[in-house]
């Protein structure tokens, strides 16, 4: 899905979602979190968060989230379930303007449909005003995925 740009807030476009897509690897899926602008150097005390919410049973509460968190010390990829957040079992990595997550299926409930949403979270407070923003996509709700 394409998402037609914007932040909210006083956020910077490198927390714009630009696009979410979903590769079936086979034996798991890729998830492909692209952004506005290419991801900086950090400042001290500023973080961005990156969160891809699964809806497996309902739309009120996402069954798993894939999660990461960049800032000063670099990336760190995470993944919560039902059960809470478990160690990350598949692969992580952040390009210039994208972050990407695969894990296998069995960690996420399987190869089946499910709806989606992500969102960007960032702050800094660089300054003597502490600043966040950030974007969703889609702006509110969430998208169907049929694999």
């Amino acid at each position: 899905m394409t998402d037609p740009g914007g932040t909210s807030g006083a956020a910077p476009s490198y927390a714009d979602v630009q696009s979410v897509t979903f590769i079936d690897t086979g034996s798991g899926v890729r998830v492909l979190v692209d952004v506005g602008a290419p991801f900086p150097a950090f400042k001290e005390r500023e973080v961005l968060g990156v969160g891809v919410d699964m809806y497996r049973k309902d739309e009120r509460e996402s069954d798993y989230q894939l999660f990461a968190d960049g800032g000063i010390n670099g990336w760190t990829g995470y993944l919560q379930t039902p059960d809470g957040f478990v160690r990350y079992p598949g692969t992580f990595a952040v390009g210039s303007r994208r972050v990407m997550f695969e894990v296998p299926w069995s960690s996420v409930g399987g190869k089946r449909s499910f709806r989606f949403s992500t969102f960007l979270d960032w702050s800094s407070r660089d300054t003597l005003l502490p600043q966040a923003g950030g974007d969703a996509a889609p702006d509110s709700g969430t998208v169907e995925v049929n694999l």
